[in-house]
């Protein structure tokens, strides 16, 4: 498979600053979390929080930004998580928010470079398929894609990352979507995991 290498500046749709805004003021306050709580307000993350911000843009605009945040709301953010420093890269708030907003970053990231957004969650889906999004090509045709984001950054250890970057977890999860769904599943369904996307910010 080609790589396409495309920067994030190249496709963004909104300004940085108010990609940020809508982040903060969409994702709210009171994380129970150091790693997410730095994220969201600390200026050496503010090229991630930008995408993150035209992602769940993306999704208002185009009418799921509901369905995205329904599990963030007070509990989450206070039950989850960590508050120790330094932050833990696999705070499982984090995770969670990241996983999360998977569904998003695949429909602004492909969408953005040629497809045209169908449903989320799709209701024109096969029977007892399980499937994210529909989107559609150039032609006009359907592809019902499944996201997958199974994977945790880790932690660097004498100059190794350990306790993430599983790459079985990501091939587990991609053949079990592809299991699933191969006698059920119209002829144009996807797994897609996140990490095939290598975006151009922390």
């Amino acid at each position: 498979m080609k790589n396409i290498y495309v920067h994030v500046n190249d496709i963004a749709d909104i300004r940085e600053r108010e990609a940020v805004k809508f982040a903060q003021e969409t994702l709210g306050q009171d994380w129970h979390s150091s790693l997410v709580t730095y994220r969201l307000e600390s200026e050496f993350q503010r090229d991630w929080l930008a995408e993150v911000g035209r992602w769940l843009h993306f999704a208002s605009q185009n009418g799921f930004l509901d369905e995205v945040l329904k599990p963030i709301g007070i509990n989450f953010r206070r039950l989850n998580g960590s508050s120790q420093q330094p932050p833990n890269p696999n705070d499982l708030a984090h995770l969670n928010l990241q996983s999360r907003l998977a569904e998003a970053q695949t429909a602004y990231v492909l969408c953005k470079t040629g497809w045209q957004f169908g449903e989320y969650e799709p209701t024109t889906c096969a029977q007892n398929t399980d499937a994210d999004l529909r989107l559609k090509n150039a032609y006009g045709e359907s592809f019902f894609l499944q996201v997958k984001a199974p994977d945790q950054p880790g932690k660097v250890v004498n100059h190794k990352i350990v306790e993430g970057e599983y790459d079985d977890r990501i091939i587990t999860a991609l053949d079990k979507a592809r299991a699933n769904e191969t006698n059920r599943s119209p002829a144009r369904y996807r797994a897609l995991s996140t990490t095939q996307f290598k975006p151009s910010v922390p």
